[in-house]
Formats: C-alpha cells, structure tokens, sequence
C-alpha cells in the first residue's frame, strides 16, 4: 500500500485518510488473496487505534483523538499467502500525527432561571452556578469568570454578578420594578 503522509490536526477534530494501493504483493498469482488492513496507535490515551473500513485497493483510516500529543500510528496490510518458502505476508508502514491543543469552552450550569426578588434589598443567591467545569481534565486548572449582560440595567442600583464560588449578588435600584433578562 502506498505511504501515509505524517498528520497534524487540532486535537478535537476527528480524520478520515484513504489508504490507497492496497493489495496483495506478488505477482498474478496472489491476485486472489484478500488483505485486511489494521491500525495501531504507538499511545491510545491521545488516539485510540484507529479503524479501517473499505475493501478493494482504497480503505479509510479513521480516528477521533482524545488529547494532545504526538503519537505514530502503524498500518499494517496482510494477505492470506503465507509465509512458507521465505514468504511474506504483512507490511506495515508508520506515520506520526501530531494533534495541537484546543482551548474547549467551559461549561456551567444554573440552579434555576428565573429569581425574584425584593426591591430596595441586597439580594445574594450562594451557589446560583452550579457544575461549573473549566474544560477537559488538561484544562481543569484554568480559572473561569463570569461576563453578565442585562437587557434592562435601570433596575439595578448594584448589577449582578457572579464570584468565584458561583454565587450570584445584586442590589435591585429603589423604588423600580420589572423584570430583566441576564444573559451569563
């Protein structure tokens, strides 16, 4: 089969290469054997081995990375002819893939969506954001903030606001009510 070029990708896209010029070595009289093609990755923790599907001269090489880092991917081809007499019937190829890290976005969630509140009194709601994750496991260590934006701030005399342990604070402006949308 013929040669893979080495790879690089941003580590949350998944890829799909053709392996071309698949078939069995020799000459007409191997033209029968079936080859099965396999793939192997040198570190499964960053790319789990890949799959090939296909049948004839062209497969695909398919797989989905799971981190960053580089790893060498190894495809192997085999035919059914044998070894006898000095034969052989495998060959493989490597190729290294090199994924580069992508900043994922955090995620959140809200104890509820929808707060009342007295006017004229501070008003504070403790763990108002809730599973508060700042990414995958290689990203855990980044800090998250908060932006609010308020479709009607005339009803705050403090704008809320979220701090680091995800709860949420505000002071409505006297005498005003009304409802806002807060959009985290």
């Amino acid at each position: 089969f013929d040669a893979i070029a080495n790879q690089s990708l941003l580590e949350d896209a998944a890829l799909a290469l053709p392996v071309t010029g698949v078939g069995p070595g020799g000459g007409a009289d191997e033209a029968s054997q079936t080859v099965i093609v396999t793939a192997t990755s040198s570190n499964p923790a960053i790319v789990p081995n890949p799959t090939v599907t296909g049948n004839g001269t062209t497969r695909t090489l398919s797989f989905a990375p799971a981190s960053n880092g580089t790893v060498t991917i190894t495809v192997t081809a085999q035919d059914f002819g044998g070894t006898a007499n000095g034969g052989s019937d495998t060959s493989s190829q490597t190729f290294s893939l090199t994924l580069t890290l992508v900043n994922d976005p955090p995620a959140f969630g809200l104890a509820t969506n929808n707060i009342s509140a007295d006017e004229d009194t501070d008003f504070t709601f403790p763990n108002f954001v809730v599973d508060r994750q700042a990414g995958p496991t290689n990203e855990s260590s980044q800090g998250l903030t908060f932006t609010l934006s308020l479709e009607n701030s005339a009803l705050f005399a403090t704008a809320p606001k979220i701090g680091a342990s995800g709860g949420l604070s505000f002071k409505p402006a006297l005498h005003r009510s009304g409802t806002s949308l807060v959009t985290i």
